[in-house]
């Protein structure tokens, strides 16, 4: 996937916050990547139903316009 780079980010964001003794902002950026994991694997798992063909409901919109000649 595309978006494993922000997580590369945040720790280099976490490193600093760190060795500059921000807790806070350390403790802030912990969740922001524990956020970005869970979306990312949202995306993934997204991706992966579509790839096997999960009906999303616009197949039957395109059978009926197609058979029908009407939209």
């Amino acid at each position: 996937m595309g978006h494993e780079w922000i997580l590369d980010v945040i720790t280099d964001l976490q490193r600093y916050a760190q060795t500059h003794q921000l807790s806070v902002l350390e403790a802030q950026l912990e969740n922001a990547a524990a956020s970005a994991r869970v979306e990312m694997s949202r995306m993934i798992e997204s991706a992966h139903f579509l790839a096997q063909g999960e009906n999303t409901g616009t197949e039957q919109l395109s059978a009926n316009v197609g058979t029908s000649g009407n939209a």
